[in-house]
């Protein structure tokens, strides 16, 4: 085919097809990619274009309770956005099950946890003068079906409606594809819903948070290491108060600890429990405690601790960072 510094052009031909596919590098992980199929045969005939994209990462998985505390599992997945709504699929379930999606398609993807290569669709440029078929090109819906093999290679395809082609007519698929790491402020200036691929769980707004403050800091003292010592003590400062507010509680509650035992020994039989419950909640009234304000206020910091540890888990942007 015929190369310039950043553009390839591959030429076939397979059957009564003639094939012609254009790929433009881009800095930024991404490839503008264009095929043309024409009918060269001397027939009618019929094909389903389709883009694809592969990927093979090792499975890393921890085991028993690990498995469940550990988010940052490098489980390879593939995930398909249909109308700004991202499902991901895992491995082991796509083995079980494809992952199929057809209408408004915004990309499909194949990832790990660090790093991803989509395929976004895109309509070809109309030209002056072009058949029916062409024009046909721009309103055909996309469809994406990712899977996965025994070997552990995952497959994302993005598929378009059948065309049919008289001899000499051609359709063309375009796809913006992009190959890199999962970097949030990268893959949001990129667009395309493509930061959705980001899973930082639960609480993923508070991560996505922390990561722009984790960022600033960094760019303050350079190293990451300072920035997230600097992270932590800034977000203990700030939940001080409600450290504060649960250590009190429950130092009340110890104070009176001695009386609560005492109305135990003195309504031990089932049938007194109404007057043991009537007892406690008088004392609690007598001393101004609320039992319930010793956890309630470490309730409250868990999902802040959970999104701090996903996020720094999952940014790529610690990637290999010394």
């Amino acid at each position: 085919g015929k190369e310039t510094e950043d553009t390839v052009v591959f030429v076939s031909e397979v059957g009564p097809w003639s094939i012609t596919r254009w790929y433009r590098m881009f800095d930024g992980y991404k490839i503008n990619t264009l095929t043309t199929v024409t009918n060269v045969g001397g027939a009618p005939a019929s094909l389903k274009p389709a883009m694809v994209v592969r990927s093979y990462t090792e499975e890393k998985t921890a085991t028993g309770i690990m498995a469940w505390l550990n988010p940052s599992r490098d489980i390879p997945s593939g995930l398909c956005n249909l109308a700004g709504e991202t499902e991901r699929k895992e491995i082991k379930k796509l083995r079980d099950g494809k992952l199929s999606q057809a209408g408004e398609i915004i990309f499909t993807a194949v990832d790990s946890l660090y790093f991803m290569s989509a395929l976004i669709p895109v309509k070809p440029p109309r030209k002056g003068g072009e058949d029916s078929t062409l024009a046909a090109d721009h309103g055909a819906s996309s469809g994406c079906v990712v899977s996965a093999d025994e070997q552990g290679i995952i497959e994302a395809r993005l598929t378009r409606a059948e065309s049919n082609l008289a001899p000499g007519q051609s359709t063309t698929m375009g796809a913006i594809g992009y190959l890199g790491p999962k970097e949030y402020t990268r893959l949001s200036d990129f667009g395309y819903e493509l930061r959705t691929a980001i899973n930082f769980g639960w609480f993923g707004a508070l991560a996505t948070f922390f990561l722009a403050v984790l960022k600033v800091l960094q760019g303050w003292v350079v190293n990451w290491g300072l920035a997230i010592i600097l992270l932590t003590i800034i977000i203990k400062v700030a939940l001080a108060p409600l450290t504060h507010w649960s250590s009190v509680s429950m130092r009340n509650m110890s104070a009176v600890k001695p009386l609560i035992d005492e109305i135990n020994k003195r309504y031990k039989a089932p049938e007194d429990k109404e007057k043991k419950n009537q007892a406690m909640m008088e004392l609690y009234k007598a001393h101004k405690i609320n039992p319930a304000m010793g956890c309630l206020p470490m309730l409250l910091q868990m999902p802040i601790w959970i999104a701090l540890y996903s996020m720094l888990a999952r940014s790529v942007e610690l990637y290999h960072t010394p």
